[in-house]
């Protein structure tokens, strides 16, 4: 499984989100790469309560900071329990980033 990022040309880094530069050096020479789905689970919070309607009868959600094995960090919708430190695989689900355990 692949996610399409951001790869800096110059200086390799991976970039999310999408910028005109690269976050690292600068750079414009940017090109989106297939990379990785496969990550680390940073840290994760709850909601209990959303203001926007798509999200009001999906309450609590859980939100994931996940480092992928490349080294870009990424903002993840948890499915099911997830723990800090666990392994995921991310995937685009309507166009929502999901966090699944591995």
């Amino acid at each position: 499984m692949s996610l399409t990022l951001q790869v800096c040309q110059d200086c390799g880094a991976l970039q999310y989100p999408r910028r005109d530069v690269c976050g690292q050096c600068l750079s414009p020479n940017l090109k989106n790469e297939n990379v990785s789905a496969q990550g680390t689970v940073l840290s994760w919070t709850q909601g209990h309560f959303s203001v926007l309607p798509a999200f009001k009868d999906k309450t609590p959600l859980t939100l994931v900071r996940v480092k992928l094995d490349g080294g870009a960090v990424v903002l993840a919708l948890a499915k099911g329990p997830l723990a800090t430190h666990a392994r995921v695989l991310l995937a685009m689900t309507e166009g929502l980033l999901i966090a699944v355990a591995t």
